[in-house]
């Protein structure tokens, strides 16, 4: 294989560093909040950047954990999102440049969708497992003590006086004898 490698018309091109480098064309810094938004033109002005009607902009709160002008965009999986719209990224059921929720990673399709009004309450569920649990164990421990089986043949016991078995060899004459 190496054969075929060193006989390539393009061994004589040195491979610089940088072109096998991938292209970048952004900078980390791009995808950084800006600092929290106070007055009404930096609302204005982070919505625009998000790509939100400033009507629909609505900032996290400064609390510390870093989220500056980020959008707080509603707690809603991507589950209910329509499925027949033309999104540009189907895939994804999102469009080109709409913002990501600052928790992406929780709801993605293929997490829980925390805008999904059970059909059941989960204290509901919760009972219902831990019940049948019990049930399930509370039966294994009453029938443990009752062996429920169908014997197949009776009982087959020695009687006293008779040979059942023996390891002598059979006499001359009987049947069973090999010769």
């Amino acid at each position: 294989m190496s054969f075929l490698i060193k006989s390539a018309p393009f061994r004589h091109f040195p491979l610089h560093p940088l072109v096998l480098a991938p292209k970048r064309t952004h900078w980390n810094k791009d995808y950084k909040p800006g600092p929290y938004p106070y007055s009404l033109e930096e609302k204005r002005l982070a919505a625009e950047k998000y790509n939100l009607h400033p009507a629909e902009y609505r900032a996290y709160p400064d609390d510390g954990f870093g989220r500056g002008d980020y959008p707080k965009l509603p707690d809603l999986g991507y589950e209910s999102r329509d499925h027949h719209y033309p999104w540009d990224n189907p895939e994804h059921l999102r469009n080109f440049g709409e913002p990501l929720h600052a928790e992406f990673g929780l709801v993605r399709q293929d997490r829980l969708n925390v805008g999904v009004k059970m059909r059941y309450p989960l204290w509901l569920q919760v009972l219902q497992f831990f019940g049948a649990m019990l049930a399930s164990a509370g039966l294994f421990w009453f029938f443990e003590k009752f062996k429920a089986f169908h014997p197949v043949i009776p009982t087959q016991c020695p009687e006293e006086g008779v040979t059942h078995y023996t390891f002598e060899p059979e006499e001359e004459g009987k049947p069973g004898k090999s010769k």
